[in-house]
């Protein structure tokens, strides 16, 4: 028997990770030699000797372990249990979920699984054979092959080429150990690498702002040159032999590449940018629009303004002067009056981002300049020019921001009726009289509302509710003599029988005097 198990180091069970507290379980029988009892490999002896006293003895020591980690709500649901096995085998049957819904449930998370920026290359190894593991306990079989694969497949784009390196070593030494220990490698010396080379960056920016101390310290002697030159030798020594990830010339890396595409990937087209970050003072933000040249897009955070929205694309963000990514909610238009020359008018603005968390409105000058509109700045004012006309005007406030000759018009005033016709109106009060509605709009009951003139009104349908059909009187030839027409019919199954048994009954009428035949 295996020396004496301290079962406080045990940590008991209350219903959660499970997977975790079997697999101490497991540690701690086989401590205890007691793992092929517990696991039905090893059966009671059927003789009654002393092999079976050891094995009772032993099978209830597995008891004792296993109960001892146990808290009392799970202690409950294994009472009835008289063998150790019958203890692990009511535990797997509640918390190992080898339902279809639960497999389902595994498959989706190990092939959705994608490591995290902030996971280190073992904790992303852990998380995937942790998955696998999990598929592997519900009865479903993953290869290790597949295991490597979902390794590979998610690493970020620093390891491509150790994608492709991985690729041309033989099969026989493509394992998940071998894997392990070369992708932990390939991470030190990453870091390594990154790390001399922002070392290389720093050093290279405080060049020409040192040129001048160093050159009057060139004449003095320094203990520590030699190895300073060492150092520098190990540096150029270790840039020399980097490889760029985007033109695969060496020297650099991909991040200071002059190679570098214009459209890095699809993920910024869904990304909008702002350099307007905040407005002090006390000017009322609600219904000012602010020009902001960084912006890309025009963008307001009043739900209420918008008199359309569209959806956007799942993850759409706007990154603003602060580095700070805000969700994008919708796009729409906006219908405001502008100011130009004294004068207001009516017009729209269009393509507007809906940004919640925005704390103002923000015109973009990157859109009116896409437009073909120019835009002229002078001491107090700008003015957005298509040609000779005029299009908009900002004045400079207080805070040196561009302010636009703005203002909102809200989706109530936009909608409200200044002008309608008789019979519209005719129509929302139910179908009031003509008349009526007239002398309620010049007696003033009904405020607000001006009409149009209109001769002839005819609203049809009034003329269709006020209809009625004419009466036809019905027809009837009645039977000259008794019996010469009789009328029948037969009722049942009923439910209820009557006296005699019967559940059925015919009756029969004669078109005359009111005279009923059973």
């Amino acid at each position: 028997m295996a020396e004496r198990l301290d079962m406080n180091s045990l940590s008991k069970f209350d219903g959660c990770n499970y997977n975790q507290w079997r697999f101490q379980m497991n540690c701690a029988l086989r401590a205890k030699v007691l793992y092929e009892i517990v696991h039905g490999t090893e059966l009671k002896p059927e003789n009654n000797n002393e092999t079976q006293k050891a094995w009772i003895k032993n099978d209830a020591t597995a008891m004792f372990i296993l109960t001892s980690a146990l808290d009392y709500a799970q202690i409950t649901l294994i009472e009835n249990c008289e063998s150790s096995h019958q203890i692990i085998d009511k535990l797997d049957s509640i918390y190992l979920q080898r339902s279809e819904s639960s497999k389902m449930i595994a498959h989706e998370r190990f092939h959705q699984y994608r490591m995290k920026d902030s996971d280190s290359v073992a904790q992303h190894i852990a998380n995937v054979e942790n998955l696998a593991k999990k598929l592997k306990d519900i009865g479903e079989t993953v290869s290790d092959a597949a295991i490597m694969t979902k390794i590979i497949s998610t690493l970020p784009q620093t390891f491509l080429n150790f994608r492709q390196a991985w690729l041309s070593v033989s099969e026989d030494r493509q394992t998940l150990t071998n894997l392990t220990s070369r992708l932990v490698d390939e991470e030190a010396n990453l870091s390594l690498v990154e790390q001399m080379e922002t070392a290389f960056t720093v050093s290279s920016g405080k060049n020409q702002s040192a040129k001048s101390k160093r050159s009057t310290k060139q004449s003095e002697p320094s203990s520590s040159g030699s190895s300073k030159q060492k150092s520098v030798d190990q540096n150029q020594e270790v840039k020399q032999n980097i490889k760029c990830y985007q033109c695969g010339k060496r020297g650099h890396i991909a991040r200071f590449c002059r190679n570098k595409p214009k459209h890095k990937s699809s993920h910024r087209d869904k990304e909008y940018t702002s350099f307007n970050v905040d407005f002090p003072g006390g000017v009322n933000m609600e219904n000012t629009w602010i020009t902001d040249s960084g912006a890309s897009a025009h963008m307001s955070y009043r739900a209420e303004l918008f008199s359309n929205m569209s959806a956007v694309s799942e993850g759409t963000t706007v990154v603003i002067g602060n580095n700070v990514s805000l969700p994008v909610i919708g796009k729409g238009d906006i219908d405001i009056e502008k100011k130009i020359k004294g004068e207001w008018y009516k017009s729209v603005i269009t393509n507007v981002l809906f940004v919640p968390d925005l704390r103002r409105n923000l015109f973009s000058e990157a859109v009116a300049t896409k437009k073909g509109w120019s835009i002229m700045k002078e001491e107090k004012k700008a003015e957005i020019l298509h040609g000779s006309k005029l299009i908009a005007s900002a004045i400079l406030d207080d805070n040196n921001n561009y302010r636009m000759l703005f203002r909102n018009i809200s989706v109530h005033q936009a909608q409200q009726v200044t002008e309608n016709s008789l019979k519209a109106w005719h129509d929302r009060l139910g179908h009031v009289n003509f008349t009526r509605v007239r002398e309620m709009i010049k007696s003033g009951v009904i405020s607000g509302i001006t009409l149009s003139d209109e001769d002839e009104i005819l609203c049809e349908s009034c003329l269709y509710g006020k209809q009625y059909r004419f009466h036809h009187a019905s027809r009837e030839v009645r039977e000259e003599e008794v019996g010469e027409r009789v009328f029948s019919d037969v009722c049942g199954p009923i439910a209820t029988e009557s006296s005699g048994g019967a559940r059925y009954f015919v009756l029969f009428k004669v078109n005359g005097p009111s005279v009923l035949l059973y």
